[in-house]
């Protein structure tokens, strides 16, 4: 050998969070990207690189932290609040952190409008446990008395043989929420606000089972495409804190399981106050 000690590869660490303008620059493979603005989304460290999303809408690209530059979004002085509280909100637009979608789940047809839950983000949370992937997130409401609505939503991913059963049927919740400097609420119980859902592929099974109070009682039973997704409050008492915790699923239905329960993770959110509220 050469006698030298093995190189060391220290861990790269971002240096903003995720949910950052950022403008693209020293670009070589891609000169044609530089100056453009995105958003980066995810930093996956084994890479040492960022996943940027680009306003124009096109796929995600990888870039190294040092061919980005975040861009000041709150600069100081001046009476142009308002014009740069807009510019935020079609960048946010612009590069899919907010899209069009139901505004209330039970009401899908009859509510579609732009929702300000986050796709991405320090106020998102993605976990996939047994097949089943969760996305949660969270939106301030400065004018409620709990401080904040948050959404999650669940789907099947892979293949049955993967996941080991075709069906899973929510039973019990279980949430772990800190607010300040108090000690973590743990909060029990049946289903998500009355709900059961059955998630298949491609979507959720909505039956009586599912929806024993008759929630989605205008929507046609069956198979229900797409992401099931709940709403709700939380937060009373305090101006930032967390959320997560943990769901139980049954494999096939709780009425006749095709295997023992287990749980799946609901990845901790923040629970804080931004820089701009839409």
């Amino acid at each position: 050998g050469t006698g030298r000690p093995p190189e060391m590869v220290m861990p790269a660490v971002p240096r903003f969070p995720p949910g950052t303008r950022v403008r693209l620059h020293g670009l070589k493979a891609k000169p044609e990207l530089n100056d453009q603005v995105g958003v980066a989304v995810t930093f996956e460290a084994g890479k040492g690189r960022w996943q940027v999303q680009l306003q124009d809408g096109s796929d995600p690209i990888l870039a190294k932290e040092e061919c980005l530059e975040p861009v000041d979004v709150h600069p100081t002085g001046g009476n142009d609040g308002l014009l740069r509280w807009m510019e935020e909100y079609v960048s946010r637009l612009e590069s899919g952190m907010y899209k069009a979608g139901n505004i209330k789940p039970d009401e899908a047809t009859a509510t579609m409008g732009i929702s300000l839950f986050p796709a991405f983000g320090q106020q998102t949370s993605t976990c996939v446990t047994r097949g089943v992937e969760v996305t949660a997130s969270c939106l301030c409401m400065p004018e409620h008395q709990q401080g904040w609505t948050y959404s999650i939503a669940f789907r099947l991913v892979g293949t049955a043989q993967e996941r080991g059963f075709e069906t899973c049927q929510l039973s019990v919740r279980k949430w772990v929420i800190t607010m300040g400097a108090s000690q973590p609420q743990v909060v029990q119980g049946e289903g998500v606000i009355g709900l059961f859902p059955i998630l298949a592929d491609g979507g959720w099974i909505l039956n009586r089972q599912s929806d024993p109070n008759n929630q989605y009682a205008r929507s046609t039973p069956g198979l229900q495409q797409g992401l099931f997704r709940y709403q709700s409050c939380t937060g009373r008492g305090g101006s930032q804190g967390s959320f997560g915790g943990e769901v139980t699923f049954v494999p096939g239905t709780r009425r006749s399981p095709t295997g023992p329960p287990f749980q799946v993770t609901v990845g901790e959110f923040p629970l804080l106050v931004p820089e701009y509220t839409f």
